[in-house]
């Protein structure tokens, strides 16, 4: 009967560390699974564009933010190379499963233009911040 109380208690703390070690993350709580080159770019006032490379190849474009704009784009228009996303001023085009090309044209005015590129992963979310000078603030 010792016997048994004995390996019984051994248990026990075999089963607390178990339900603490279960609880570590929480519902909805994901590793960045997109891992981006880069998460600002910024571009003088001549215009440009660059490329930013994902580890992931999971992920889609969900909101893209010139200035206080938003304009919703769904997966099915960026996944693989999908349509390109035309601005105003600036082109996002997934160029592969790994990449994202930004172009951005000419600034001729005086303040910078700034675009923040929303991406997702299932739970995970992630985001580009992208800023071009004005014509007075590159000097040229």
């Amino acid at each position: 009967m010792r016997k048994n109380i004995k390996y019984q208690f051994i248990w026990i703390p075999f089963f607390v560390l178990l339900l603490f070690n279960s609880c570590e993350t929480k519902d909805g709580d994901w590793d960045d699974n997109i891992k981006l080159s880069s998460r600002q770019v910024q571009f003088e006032s001549k215009g440009g564009s660059a490329i930013v490379t994902t580890k992931g190849t999971g992920w889609w474009f969900s909101d893209i933010y010139p200035s206080a704009d938003s304009i919703q784009h769904t997966s099915s228009d960026t996944l693989n190379g999908g349509k390109p996303i035309d601005g105003e001023w600036y082109t996002i085009r997934r160029e592969n499963v790994t990449s994202i090309l930004i172009q951005v044209s000419e600034n001729k005015e005086g303040r910078p233009r700034q675009l923040v590129i929303h991406l997702q992963n299932g739970d995970y979310f992630d985001r580009i911040q992208v800023e071009q000078k004005g014509l007075g603030i590159s000097g040229k």
